[in-house]
């Protein structure tokens, strides 16, 4: 069921409920690997801007948004390319 919905605009998901919660989660989380340009292709949209709209719906707090969610992505980059062996 989270799969089927994480794309579904935010507007749409209530956070207070587990199952919107999570697939808010797993649409922040494809925002950020996509910020860090993991799995994208050449030219596509930098999704920083998105991901710092959702963070908070989630909890983040919103003082040092943008360092918190770059340390995140900055985090993210490292760990793929770590383990970029399994996925290659």
């Amino acid at each position: 069921q989270v799969i089927l919905h994480y794309k579904d605009p935010v507007e749409d998901l209530n956070p207070t409920n587990p199952q919107d919660e999570k697939a808010l989660m797993v649409q922040l989380a494809d925002l950020i690997v996509h910020s860090a340009g993991i799995g994208s292709p050449e030219g596509y949209k930098n999704c920083f801007e998105d991901a710092k709209k959702l963070a908070p719906v989630l909890g983040f707090d919103t003082n040092n948004l943008d360092a918190t969610l770059t340390k995140i992505i900055e985090e993210t980059k490292e760990k793929f390319i770590a383990e970029s062996n399994v996925y290659s």
